[in-house]
């Protein structure tokens, strides 16, 4: 570590790569984590809860969250508004 001076880990370097010896209980993939809700409705594409909850059933029913894409993938988008200018009537008209 830089600001303190303190070693954090060792390795070694082969073929100008180096390699970190780390002990397999610290190894960042066996760290337990159970994701979230939430998490699971991102990663697997924005289902609806009660879908959610017929996956995985230790998901309450009851569970709600809000997730910004799937309030704007239920907006909708007004028309453009008539306009006053002139339209062409033939292709390549000029029209200003």
């Amino acid at each position: 570590d830089l600001p303190t001076g303190k070693m954090i880990g060792g390795g070694h370097e082969r073929e100008g790569l180096y390699f970190l010896s780390i002990p397999v209980d610290v190894a960042a993939s066996s760290v337990p984590f159970k994701p979230s809700p939430f998490q699971w409705h991102l990663r697997l594409g924005h289902p609806s809860v009660p879908k959610l909850h017929r996956m995985f059933p230790d998901i309450p029913a009851s569970e709600s969250f809000l997730c910004d894409a799937c309030q704007l993938g239920k907006h909708t988008r007004g028309s453009f508004p008539l306009s006053q200018s002139p339209s062409s009537q033939s292709p390549f008209d000029l029209i200003h």
